[in-house]
């Protein structure tokens, strides 16, 4: 993978690429520039501009559907695509073999009462190979506990997973929210918990 500057030198970055089931991700990223002084450390994340950085040009060895993994802004089918990146926050990028559109959802029920276990199946519509996918299950307060947040890394491009409803819990209307981890698509499906 070559990083270039605008004016087509190569740009100083760390830069990788990942193969995971034929699903490619490739990875950037641009240290901070820090004072050499004995314990400095990078700023939390929020606290970087995230507008001063450097417009770069990436050139993959292969070519291929690329999103930006924290926007999941599709970028093209393509080898070559611009990009902005900031010291000190990474950059990743999906290589799909054929474009993603979108995410396919299914529950085994959409009624039920507390205590009950129901079941989602979900699927990448276009995903070839290996995928990740993150599946919330969100209260009518809009809160969604520790134990319904899971991530997925299905060999394939479909995947299910089996929750229960508390005995203890909230009437009214639940929330399953699945986003494809690579390309930000995603499908949400309500429940009536009675």
């Amino acid at each position: 993978m070559a990083v270039l500057d605008p004016q087509g030198n190569d740009f100083p970055c760390m830069a990788l690429v990942r193969e995971d089931g034929g699903t490619l991700t490739a990875a950037l990223y641009v240290p901070p520039v820090l004072p050499r002084v004995r314990g400095v450390v990078p700023p939390p994340h929020d606290l970087i501009d995230r507008k001063k950085g450097h417009c770069v040009t990436v050139r993959l060895p292969f070519k291929g559907h690329i999103y930006d993994c924290r926007s999941g802004k599709y970028l093209g089918n393509t080898r070559t695509f611009k990009t902005f990146l900031v010291p000190g926050i990474a950059s990743f990028y999906s290589i799909q073999k054929s474009r993603v559109t979108g995410v396919e959802l299914q529950l085994s029920k959409t009624a039920v009462k507390a205590g009950d276990t129901v079941k989602c199946t979900f699927k990448t519509a276009g995903a070839v190979g290996a995928q990740v996918f993150n599946v919330t299950v969100t209260d009518p307060a809009g809160k969604t506990p520790k134990i319904y947040r899971k991530n997925f890394r299905c060999a394939g491009n479909t995947g299910a997973y089996m929750f229960q409803i508390p005995f203890n819990a909230a009437k009214g209307i639940w929330q399953v929210c699945v986003t494809h981890v690579n390309t930000k698509a995603k499908s949400a499906l309500k429940i009536n918990v009675r």
